[in-house]
Formats: structure tokens, C-alpha cells, sequence
């Protein structure tokens, strides 16, 4: 399943910074000696920005699962603790 979030991810990236690239290099200027520059620039950043995007929506998903995961053990202690009339037993201090 990693795998295929993976790729999809790159797959992602890269489609995205394609509609990106083309879009940039539509306005590209028609002098030649500039042209080269232009082009690699506008690569660059349509690939750091799609891959920037990506990064932060795989992030916000990663700290989805975590908080989740806090709330489901955060249910199973109180569900723990809630036998003992909101007092701990004896047995949970040592001396």
C-alpha cells in the first residue's frame, strides 16, 4: 500500500508540474539567448512548488493518522479508568 501511495504521489508531482511548466512556458520570451534560462527556471520551479504541495498534503495526512491514533488511546484509557469511580486504585501507586 506504501508503494502505491508513493506512486502515486510522484505521479502526482509530475503531472502536476507539467500543467505547470507548460502553462509558464507559454508566456516564455522569443529572444533566443534568454530562452535556455527561462525554460530550466520555469522547470525548477513548476517541480519545487508540485512537489512542495504534495509534501504538505502527505504531511497533513500523516498528523491526521497521529491524532487519531491519540484519540483511540486516548477512548481506551477512559474506558479504563472510568470503572474505578473517577479514583485510582491503590494498586496503580507503589510505594
Amino acid at each position: 500500500m506504501k508503494v502505491v501511495k508513493h506512486v502515486f504521489s510522484i505521479a502526482a508531482i509530475f503531472l502536476g508540474a507539467g500543467c505547470m511548466f507548460f502553462c509558464l512556458v507559454a508566456g516564455a520570451p522569443e529572444a533566443r539567448e534568454s530562452l535556455g534560462g527561462y525554460v530550466f527556471c520555469a522547470s525548477a520551479f513548476s517541480l519545487v512548488i508540485s512537489a512542495f504541495l504534495i509534501g504538505c498534503v502527505r504531511y497533513i495526512l500523516y498528523l491526521q493518522k497521529k491524532v487519531e491514533k491519540l484519540e483511540n488511546r486516548l477512548k481506551n484509557d477512559s474506558r479504563t479508568y472510568s470503572r474505578t469511580d473517577g479514583n485510582l486504585d491503590k494498586n496503580h501507586f507503589v510505594p
